[in-house]
């Protein structure tokens, strides 16, 4: 069994109308989540994190996250032979300029802004859904 550890941004929207709202992306694979990756050497978690988001839609946070809560997911999957076990550590952000989103399409297929008591509902997997109703009480109280 072998172990895979990948850091992201839940990045937040602050709304008149809808509250708070989630960009949430399609990966490669098809599935619905946030954006996240793996650490280059050197690279903090959170600076993994601000990196894959900026790769991956070209938002960027402002300076402090709405939180110190990280939100952690663990699921597994195989890849060939491996059976892979993947934790994923999420820091809540909210970002500097929500409109300015540009996928890179080597990274992710599409995006979309969710009202996040909404989102778990576009999220495929049950992890990203109970990170993301964490995330919604986090933010909520």
């Amino acid at each position: 069994m072998k172990t895979d550890l990948s850091y992201g941004i839940i990045p937040v929207h602050i709304t008149e109308r809808h509250g708070y709202e989630v960009f949430i992306i399609r990966h490669l694979g098809g599935h619905w989540s946030f954006p996240k990756g793996h650490p280059n050497q050197g690279e903090t978690p959170l600076e993994t994190a601000m990196r894959e988001l900026h790769e991956e839609t070209a938002l960027q946070i402002k300076e402090k996250l709405l939180s110190e809560a990280v939100l952690t997911e663990q699921y597994s999957f195989r890849s060939g032979k491996d059976q892979i076990v993947k934790t994923v550590q999420y820091f809540i952000a909210e970002v500097v300029s929500p409109f300015g989103v540009e996928i890179d399409r080597s990274e992710a297929i599409e995006g979309k802004w969710v009202e996040i008591n909404e989102a778990p509902m576009h999220l495929t997997f049950e992890e990203a859904r109970r990170i993301c109703r964490e995330a919604a009480q986090i933010l909520q109280t």
